[in-house]
């Protein structure tokens, strides 16, 4: 599992976590997560949805693709799955959805 996040910052107890450093997925990143062949999870801001990104609708075609979606209104609207501490943290990852 590749767990992308928006943000540098980096989640201890996953082993796979890497960072987009932007909003979207660019193509040679999408090349590179095509390549390893295994399920990605994005975890970006609140306000970026996922389902706009050309890159990542073209992803999911070769990998398994997953995203966190705050229901809960538990992040601010600037705020990444990472800026409200662990706990928050492993909430919404638990929830997270599959795209398919």
């Amino acid at each position: 599992c590749a767990c992308l996040v928006g943000s540098e910052m980096c989640i201890r107890d996953r082993q796979n976590t890497g960072a987009i450093l932007t909003s979207h997925l660019n193509p040679n990143q999408m090349k590179l997560l095509v390549s390893l062949g295994c399920r990605v999870v994005f975890a970006l801001d609140k306000d970026v949805c996922i389902r706009d990104d050309h890159n990542i609708k073209r992803l999911k075609q070769f990998v398994n693709v997953e995203y966190i979606w705050d229901k809960e209104d538990l992040l601010g609207d600037k705020d990444s799955p990472v800026d409200r501490g662990q706990d928050t943290w492993k909430k919404l990852y638990d929830g997270r959805l599959s795209w398919r």
